[in-house]
């Protein structure tokens, strides 16, 4: 089943390329004069996203041998200056992750969510109440319940639920960014697999960018749903504020 139209009401930011751009290079080069060591973590695909403020997050953050550089109170300040946040990911059950892991978060890209989301603008609290690792899950958490309820309700396509993880990857899909004809594409995709046992014909949208160990950025959908002109403007701008940064740097 093939959903082109758009539940979400996405709208991109009202930022154009080249200041999303802009934003990111200036910290940048701050960053390469105060923080040279830490540039190459800020220089991989997802953290420049979050960076020019075209993703409320970037997820899966790892810095390496400057793991305590990015703890310090001196290097939290330099991202405060710029609206940007670090939160460790930390974890109380199972296994320990092997090295720290963070979220890398644009404060106003992620209080923009329900502007740019409009269908979720009546129930999603924008931000959580401190940027800490316990703060930030507890209002993930309420914002994930609000979903389910919205779906419960029929307010969002109700038989998206035969998939469990729907409520989350509707909520993780608008913090990363990605085009509210993609999230539901894919959340309609996991409804035809759940429910009917059918394997979808979903396909990748990726992006060119230079080669690094960093977390890739990509979002699926279903092939029928590539037509969508929502798809293809939002790869054509996150490509074009790749191939500039990438440029430069």
């Amino acid at each position: 089943m093939s959903t082109i139209r758009d539940s979400l009401q996405y709208q991109p930011s009202s930022y154009s390329i080249m200041e999303h751009v802009a934003e990111a290079d200036a910290i940048l080069k701050v960053c390469s004069k105060e923080w040279p060591k830490v540039l190459p973590y800020l220089l991989e695909p997802s953290n420049l996203l979050a960076l020019g403020g075209l993703r409320g997050v970037s997820p899966y953050v790892t810095f390496g041998k400057q793991n305590k550089t990015v703890q310090s109170a001196e290097f939290v300040a330099f991202l405060k200056r710029f609206g940007l946040r670090l939160i460790r990911e930390e974890t109380n059950y199972g296994p320990k992750f092997s090295e720290p892991i963070y979220m890398l978060i644009h404060t106003g890209a992620l209080a923009a969510v329900p502007d740019q989301y409009k269908a979720v603008a009546d129930w999603w609290v924008p931000e959580p109440k401190a940027y800490d690792h316990l703060n930030y899950l507890e209002w993930y958490l309420y914002n994930m319940t609000a979903c389910q309820a919205m779906l419960e309700k029929g307010k969002l396509p109700k038989h998206w639920l035969a998939e469990w993880w729907a409520p989350h990857n509707l909520c993780f899909g608008m913090l990363l960014g990605y085009p509210g004809s993609a999230i539901c594409s894919f959340a309609a995709a996991d409804m035809v697999q759940k429910s009917l046992n059918v394997a979808p014909d979903t396909a990748t949208i990726e992006f060119r960018y230079p080669v690094n160990s960093g977390v890739k950025v990509a979002y699926d959908a279903q092939k029928i749903d590539m037509s969508s002109r929502q798809i293809a403007a939002h790869q054509k701008r996150w490509q074009d504020f790749f191939d500039l940064i990438y440029s430069a740097w």
